[in-house]
């Protein structure tokens, strides 16, 4: 029966490998300095050392990125997400979080943290789009209820376009005929 190794316990592994050699360095850099005649190969097993860990620091510095580029475009793709929702023009920042996007597949995460900065940047100065307001002019019978339910096919809307005229209708139960009122664009999910 073969045993398998979980995530927790590779990386706990992982971690004792590098102490473990990391303490042998030390011991291996205390001989050294204590014999002051150091062989021409042990310096070249030092650059030889000196290239693995740049190589490995290289290697952290891509990962790093990654994970930003990762994590910039994720947080750019749901201020979108939001703003569309809440009726911005977002389709410049939408074009270039696209950009982002395929030089992120494309293993290019420097460009693809720059395009997704860029689209936050839009993003944080979307313009909102203007919607048209409809008008209504009130006829004898109508009420609140009655011109929201012909306009939004639902009466419990009467109170949005009563606060989008509250200045013209201080109470909700008075209103005139040939009163003009403002209907107010409705979200989706009100």
């Amino acid at each position: 029966m073969a045993y398998r190794l979980t995530r927790l316990q590779v990386i706990f592994l992982i971690g004792i490998f590098f102490l473990v050699f990391n303490i042998c360095n030390r011991i291996y850099r205390a001989w050294l300095s204590s014999n002051r005649k150091a062989p021409v190969v042990l310096q070249q097993e030092e650059n030889e050392y000196e290239l693995v860990e740049e190589r490995f620091r290289k290697e952290q510095q891509l990962k790093n990125i990654e994970s930003t580029a990762r994590q910039h475009i994720a947080i750019t793709g749901e201020k979108i997400r939001i703003k569309k929702r809440d009726g911005y023009d977002v389709a410049p920042a939408q074009e270039v979080l696209r950009k982002a996007k395929d030089s992120f597949t494309a293993s290019d995460y420097e460009i693809a943290l720059v395009y997704s900065r860029e689209s936050s940047v839009l993003i944080d100065s979307a313009s909102k789009i203007a919607i048209p307001k409809r008008v209504h002019i009130v006829q004898s019978g109508d009420c609140l209820w009655y011109i929201s339910k012909k306009y939004f096919k639902r009466g419990s809307n009467w109170y949005d376009i009563w606060k989008a005229n509250e200045e013209k209708i201080p109470d909700f139960d008075l209103i005139y005929r040939n009163q003009s009122i403002v209907i107010p664009a409705i979200q989706k999910n009100s």
